[in-house]
């Protein structure tokens, strides 16, 4: 008996061996553990990758009312201007001495022509007073058979032209007048003068960017000649041209990351605005414009 106990457990520990040493070659055989991961169904995002360029929307052009030759330029490319920025000047030499004339000309009247105006209306109404009491005299005597006719008539032409000369200055007196008509025409021409000086001022008319200029120093120049350029602020959008086999997955509406070459820590947001409708075929490319969803005044 106690021999077939041995066996008994050889046996066991043969069994018990086989299966470690199956075990281990199993795992041998499995390789290392790894961790799981879970698959989700999402859709397929193609990326387009280009390089474009900053374009304006709206462009103001800056021109001059009048024919002058240009003093001085104060703003260039790439300069940010505000409405109201004076942007040029033109010599004003001939403009400032009309004006001087206009301001002078208003003077006089008020400090000499209104107030010669006035005293000659007195004095033709104090004249015609005179002439009217002596008329009456004469009309007097003459019903009292105590003077003839001819002074009688000398009288009443006196008292006439009196009166006609009163009139005259009635009239000239009113013309001169504080808010009449000789005061109204000096206004209007002095009012003339200052826009015709203000106009060898040009200003930005639009807050924006300088795109650019035509113009120097000593130009002479005239009303319809572009001599700047400004691009509207706000109305920056990215040109992009595409080469056609990129075009397939664009589409208007789609939005965009914009990164510029200089502020690459600086993403900004986009939407394709418009698809060009054909090809350039100098370039072979098709043009698409994106529109930028929040102002960036660093991009030029």
């Amino acid at each position: 008996m106690p021999a077939v106990r041995s066996i008994r457990r050889l046996v066991i520990l043969a069994i018990a061996l086989l299966a470690i040493g199956g075990w281990l070659i199993w795992r041998q055989l499995q390789g290392p553990e790894l961790p799981a991961y879970r698959l989700e169904a999402r859709p397929l995002v193609q990326r387009v990758v280009a390089s474009g360029e900053v374009d304006s929307q709206s462009l103001a052009q800056v021109g001059s009312e009048i024919t002058g030759v240009v003093a001085a330029r104060h703003v260039r490319e790439g300069d940010a201007v505000n409405a109201g920025d004076l942007l040029l000047e033109l010599r004003d030499d001939e403009q400032r001495a009309r004006l001087r004339e206009a301001e002078a000309a208003l003077q006089q009247l008020i400090d000499s022509t209104r107030p010669q105006a006035q005293a000659t209306l007195r004095e033709a109404q104090h004249n015609l007073e005179q002439a009217s009491r002596e008329l009456q005299r004469r009309e007097t005597l003459f019903e009292r058979k105590l003077l003839a006719s001819e002074p009688l008539e000398q009288a009443r032409r006196a008292e006439l032209t009196a009166r006609v000369v009163r009139d005259r200055a009635r009239f000239a007196a009113a013309a001169l007048a504080e808010g009449g008509s000789e005061e109204q025409v000096l206004r209007q021409r002095l009012e003339v003068a200052r826009a015709n000086l203000a106009r060898t001022r040009i200003h930005a008319q639009v807050d924006g960017i300088v795109q650019s200029r035509d113009v120097e120093p000593g130009d002479l120049i005239q009303p319809g000649r572009t001599l700047l350029t400004i691009a509207r602020s706000g109305s920056s959008e990215i040109l992009l041209p595409l080469d056609e086999k990129s075009l397939a997955p664009i589409e208007h509406g789609q939005s965009a990351r914009i990164i510029a070459g200089a502020y690459p820590d600086r993403v900004l947001t986009a939407k394709v605005s418009f698809i060009a409708p054909s090809v350039d075929t100098a370039r072979g490319t098709i043009d698409v414009h994106l529109d930028l969803q929040e102002p960036a005044a660093f991009l030029r």
